[in-house]
């Protein structure tokens, strides 16, 4: 207190004695000490923001004095008199402001205004003054805007009512503003005022002063403030409204953009500084998080030319003052355009609707700005891989960039194929592009280079850039599930980065190298991978990897793909090819020995269920049966072994210590524990259900294999496992024993262990589909047959599952859109039921994963026993029990 009395009397000698015309430098300690704790505390890790949430409560018993004095520290503020200490202390609560208790604990500190006997106001720093301050600096534009009555008249001057506001008076806007767009973004309360508040009147007084020329850095902080408030869905409408209202972008008759626009070219580009564009592509990086469809799109159009043709086209030949912001126009633009596409579903009558996502879509997919926009965004992939590769000191700016980027790529490459079913359906005249077109083309003056090539290499970075490792595999993974042909082309754009590529493949797959978490459901890839951690990234991009691996193997099964080259094979003979464990000759470690590695955990860990990277067992698994038996496919036909690189990789798994073979002696194996009520003890029995099938189907395949060329003491052991009673019977050479063992009632003991398996998958939907619906209100009634249909896919096994994430999205979406006709009470009542829509389709997942797992066992099952039957007889059985057991 006595510091800050100090420093409040400093500043007011200094005022007389401007005023004098003398000039006095105070020491300004206590400002100065503020000004360090907001430093202190300005950034983003987790201990800071535990750490800056002690000024704001004082829960903790322990500290319980300490803390105390610290929120009295923050009240205090209150009391300040002086400007100069106001913007100080904003600054510093902005910074420790965290989360969400703290934002709440500094809306509700400045929420009352203390007044004197007269009416005076005692205490400045209240919103109710704040806000009455901006009205009148509104108020004031309003009136100096009489001979300039457009937005577009008035931004074109450098010199206009931008000097009216002082620098004092600006960096207190300034302050004011960040501190309300932290507050709003943690708080959604303080949202909620911030934009139903009849006196403040937020919305339309801040849209008011962006359609006047305000200085650049408040109009972009004007603009970040209403994307704060852009996260309450209930502000959006707004938003919009207020937006179009005071014409902020429009387009006039000839196409041309107006109001930004013009501001960006004329003051802009001329300080070569972009706050405004920034702002604006902020706050539409939130406003298209929400439906869109309560926007003309005669509106909505200027906004998305404005991203695409101003910003994305033209963003590399522009000037910076602070090379940072063209990476962040980057970023951001492409941010705003995957909000809109993202949850985003294409169908038949979007297409005719031409909904503005189709608009996108239309563009990216056909010769036009910005499919060469999309070009554009090569560019950065490009600086940014370069930058990486020659070790050049990291810019994060960049690579956020580049994630952008690619990010954005992978959202619209994953709707090509339903876009495409659309214009067929509706047999509509749009020409797009196909995938190879887009991705395989060529680089401007980069022949042997293409923009798969690029994309790929951000694999190889996958410990510095896991995130933009994730959706490069997603992206490659897409471009792999299409034509044969495809294939060739794939290997050859890569063969510039072939060795690096294996080696880091190598690295994504290995669970020893890196920590991986995998959940062990079974579902569609995350929606927002970004949210996740480090090791769930890693073991998703691993995922992704196998299941890019499975869908080129079946694709190009006796030809060159992307598997075969990222797992080391001969591509000239694949016949002939070979494969060695890492180190020897020369051989360098890749995917193929990092899944081996894991799998041999899978056979020794007495419980591998309960590993954090459990799910990477399956897809590891049918990436080898696809592997041996591609050709195959089902049934019988996986004992042909016409896989052309079979043979080779049936050898390199009986040298790594008999792998299959331990494999399926392993306690996984062999297990068939019952079936239990809770949804996750089901989801791993699905999961140990998949791993046994693909078990039992390498075991089929190695003993067809063995049986093949003469060899009879492996395929002995492996006829002893599956047959007998417990597989450690006594030697099958006696015929006295092997009588015993393989009596019919023994056989059928053999089997009861599948057919207990088949037994247990009794998992059932408790209310079927039609009695949910009948319970549901009408509007929604409506709306969730359409949108489960829209979120029913088929994911990896070819497992038709709901995507829940995106129907829960999509279904409160809805809700929301409803709410301003639904009673409160009512709203609550279709919560419930999403709810109960949402628990369904999770019992509906469980059962058609138990479903298709059983269907697994079987089909293996046969496979063996049809091996068996086609190599029958063999010598260590003898031909009177063959006939016994048929």
């Amino acid at each position: 207190m006595i510091l800050q009395r100090v420093c409040e009397e400093e500043l007011l000698c200094a005022e007389e004695l401007l005023e004098q015309g003398q000039l006095y430098r105070p020491n300004l300690h206590f400002e100065v000490f503020m000004r360090c704790i907001a430093d202190l505390y300005d950034g983003e890790s987790y201990e800071l923001i535990a750490l800056s949430s002690q000024y704001c409560s004082f829960q903790n018993k322990n500290y319980h004095l300490i803390m105390e004095e610290l929120v009295k520290f923050i009240k205090n503020g209150k009391n300040l008199v002086s400007p100069v200490l106001h913007v100080a202390f904003l600054d510093m609560v902005k910074n420790l402001c965290r989360c969400k208790s703290s934002a709440n604990f500094l809306f509700e500190l400045l929420l009352s205004t203390d007044y004197s006997k007269q009416g005076i106001v005692k205490i400045s720093l209240s919103w109710n003054h704040f806000w009455k301050a901006v009205r009148e600096y509104l108020n004031l534009f309003a009136t100096k805007k009489v001979h300039a009555p457009n937005i577009v008249h008035t931004i074109g001057s450098k010199t206009d009512h931008s000097q009216e506001i002082s620098q004092t008076e600006m960096a207190g806007l300034l302050v004011w503003i960040q501190l309300s767009e932290v507050i709003a973004k943690y708080d959604s309360y303080a949202r909620r005022q911030f934009i139903e508040h009849n006196t403040w009147q937020c919305i339309d007084t801040v849209t008011g002063l962006l359609a006047s020329a305000i200085q650049l850095v408040l109009k972009g902080a004007l603009l970040r403030f209403l994307a704060s408030l852009a996260l309450e869905g209930m502000g959006v409408p707004k938003i919009w409204i207020a937006l179009i209202s005071h014409s902020v972008l429009t387009e006039n008759l000839s196409g041309k953009l107006m109001g930004i626009q013009q501001e960006l070219e004329d003051r802009e580009c001329s300080i070569k500084r972009y706050y405004s564009s920034l702002g604006l592509l902020h706050l539409l990086k939130e406003m298209f998080l929400h439906s869109v469809i309560i926007v003309d799109k005669q509106h909505l159009l200027p906004y998305l030319n404005f991203v695409i043709k101003s910003i994305i086209c033209q963003c590399a030949s522009r000037s910076y003052e602070d090379i940072d912001q063209m990476w962040e126009l980057y970023s951001a633009s492409c941010d705003a355009l995957y909000s809109l596409i993202n949850y985003y579903v294409i169908t038949s009558t979007s297409l005719i609707n031409d909904h503005p996502q189709i608009f996108v879509l239309r563009q990216l997919f056909s010769d036009s700005t910005f499919f060469r926009a999309m070009l554009q965004l090569g560019n950065v992939l490009i600086e940014c891989a370069e930058r990486l590769a020659d070790y050049s000191v990291r810019n994060k700016k960049r690579e956020q960039a580049a994630l952008s980027a690619l990010r954005l790529l992978d959202v619209c490459i994953l709707r090509h194929d339903s876009f495409v079913d659309a214009i067929r359906s509706t047999e509509s005249s749009i020409m797009v592009n196909s995938l190879d077109s887009l991705l395989l083309r060529p680089i401007p003056k980069r022949p042997n280079f293409a923009y798969a090539t690029v994309i790929a290499s951000y694999i190889i970075q996958s410990d510095l850039l896991p995130y933009h490792s994730y959706y490069a595999i997603s992206i490659l993974r897409e471009l792999c599930s299409t034509r044969i042909s495809h294939q060739l082309r794939i290997v050859r754009c890569l063969s510039p980065l072939t060795e690096k590529l294996i080696e880091g493949c190598a690295r994504i797959t290995s669970t020893s190298f890196k920590s991986l978490t995998v959940s062990p459901h079974d579902s569609p890839s995350p929606h927002e991978i970004d949210s996740l951690s480090i090791s769930q990234v890693r073991g998703e991009t691993a995922r992704a990897l196998l299941e890019m691996f499975i869908s080129s193997v079946e694709i190009a099964p006796s030809s060159a793909n992307i598997a075969y080259l990222l797992c080391g094979l001969d591509l000239t003979n694949l016949k002939e090819t070979t494969v060695e464990g890492p180190g020897v000759i020369g051989c360098s470690k890749t995917s193929l020995h990092s899944i081996v590695e894991t799998l041999n955990i899978l056979a020794t860990h007495e419980n591998p269920l309960e590993l954090s990277y459990a799910a990477i067992f399956e897809p590891e698994l049918r990436f080898l049966v696809d592997f041996d038996a591609a050709e195959g496919g089902e049934g019988l036909r996986l004992v042909s072994v016409n896989a052309i690189c079979a043979p080779a990789v049936l050898r390199f798994l009986r040298s790594n210590h008999d792998l299959i073979y331990r494999l399926a002696s392993s306690q996984l194996f062999v297990s068939t524990d019952g079936c239990a009520e809770e949804e996750d003890s089901k989801m791993l029995i699905n999961l140990r259900r998949f791993l046994q099938g693909s078990v039992l189907y390498l075991s089929s395949m190695e003993l067809s294999s063995l049986l093949k060329i003469g060899h009879f003491s492996q395929p002995e052991r492996f006829y002893r496992l599956m047959l007998c009673v417990n597989g450690h019977q006594e030697e099958m050479d006696e015929i006295s024993e092997s009588n015993r063992n393989l009596t019919e009632p023994s056989i059928k003991q053999g089997q009861s262990h599948l057919l207990e398996l088949v037994i247990t998958n009794n998992a059932k939907v408790k209310r079927n589909r039609n009695k949910i619906i009948d319970q549901l209100t009408y509007n929604l009634k409506k709306q969730w047959v359409y949108l489960l249909t829209l979120c029913t896919r088929p994911v990896s096994s070819n497992i038709s599952q709901c995507d829940i994430h995106h129907l829960n999205w999509l279904l409160r979406r809805e809700s929301i859109s409803l709410a301003p006709e639904m009673q409160p009470d009512y709203l609550i009542i279709v919560l419930k039921e999403i709810e109960q829509v949402l628990r369904y389709c999770a019992a509906y997942n469980l059962r058609k994963s138990g479903e298709a797992s059983v269907r697994l066992i079987i089909s293996a099952w046969l496979s063996f026993l049809n091996t068996i039957a086609i190599f029958a007889p063999v010598p260590f059985i003898s031909c009177g029990m063959h006939l016994i057991s048929h």
